[in-house]
């Protein structure tokens, strides 16, 4: 599905502007909205989520700002960049012990092999 380049700020304020100031030249919000949202080209249900944005961003409505949000997205991307190293190290662990203890095995058998010869002689 191909995807329409995003509007301008300047043509989301102007399009909710335009619905809350002619609300009570429609019949409802949502007349308004399928009025304005047809004259700028972009559906209805985008420019009610546009209008909700705005509402909430400057507090008459209640729900999470977009400020709110964006430093959420933020917070749980910083989030998985740590995370990612700790699982590389879970996963390496069984790893490394194999390898510390194939030393240690090789280490031993060395020192006895040389304990044997010292024997011997």
């Amino acid at each position: 599905m191909k995807r329409r380049p995003g509007y301008s700020t300047e043509v989301r304020e102007h399009a909710v502007r335009l619905v809350l100031t002619t609300e009570h030249d429609h019949s409802s919000r949502w007349a308004g909205t399928q009025s304005v949202a047809a004259k700028i080209g972009c559906t209805p249900e985008t420019l009610r989520t546009w209008i909700n944005n705005i509402e909430v961003d400057s507090g008459t409505k209640s729900g999470v700002t977009t400020d709110h949000a964006q430093r959420m997205k933020e917070i749980e991307r910083e989030n998985r960049e740590l995370v990612r190293p700790e699982l590389l190290i879970l996963r390496m662990w069984p790893l490394g012990v194999a390898l510390f203890m194939w030393r240690l095995s090789r280490m031993f058998s060395h020192a006895t092999s040389l304990a044997g010869e010292c024997l011997n002689q």
